[in-house]
């Protein structure tokens, strides 16, 4: 049921069945059945990812629209992969970490100097929960785009600023990767330990395109 000729690493593929002859022209027919599979998730907090899901359809069949999938995900674009795991509903273990984001951007309003980012923050949300604009939070961090990644540390008070100087190039120095040669995104997420959604979302990665000498996020 593929729609393009684009497949994942790590991607399960069909390569023949055991039907009759017969059975054949009814294959269509199982061959959508895992999309009647999926509201069982319901009753779950979690759903895996199949091949040909998207968000719509997942949405759908969990009766969610999907800026709420999105929301309740953290996920910024509306690309979904095999096996990636959504979250399907509010609950105790899915609000926790929304409120303890919360939580570090007053502690370091109030005291603190510095700010790791989290996943799902923006310049603009980290910028307002500081009581400072986007350009001043650019320019206390040297930054000439918008982009941010997970852990990466900002800088949301000037007058710290020369003490916490070292500190993001340290950071980043312990967690990046340089492609090798035969290098895909799914082997360098899986030898660091990292998801591939995880490798995405740290480096903006918009297509599975990488390049020998490329430093990657890690």
């Amino acid at each position: 049921n593929l729609t393009s000729d684009v497949i994942l690493p790590g991607q399960t593929l069909t390569l023949s069945g055991s039907v009759t002859a017969t059975q054949t022209a009814t294959t269509a027919t199982p061959a959508s059945t895992p999309a009647a599979t999926t509201p069982v998730s319901t009753s779950k907090a979690t759903v895996t990812v199949a091949s040909g899901d998207t968000l719509w359809k997942l949405a759908n069949a969990n009766g969610l629209t999907v800026a709420e999938l999105k929301a309740l995900n953290n996920l910024t674009t509306d690309y979904v992969y095999p096996g990636q795991s959504l979250v399907l509903a509010k609950s105790a273990q899915t609000q926790t970490p929304a409120q303890t984001v919360t939580t570090v951007v007053a502690a370091n309003t109030s005291a603190d100097s510095i700010y790791t980012v989290q996943k799902g923050d923006t310049l603009y949300k980290i910028a307002s929960a500081n009581g400072i604009s986007i350009t001043e939070l650019k320019t206390l961090n040297n930054l000439s785009s918008d982009i941010i990644f997970v852990n990466q540390t900002l800088k949301v008070k000037q007058a710290a600023a020369v003490t916490v100087a070292a500190a993001p190039a340290t950071t980043s120095a312990e967690k990046t990767y340089t492609v090798k040669k035969g290098d895909t995104l799914y082997f360098i997420a899986k030898e660091n330990g990292v998801s591939l959604a995880e490798l995405i979302e740290a480096n903006g990665i918009t297509s599975d395109t990488i390049y020998i000498g490329q430093v990657i996020n890690l």
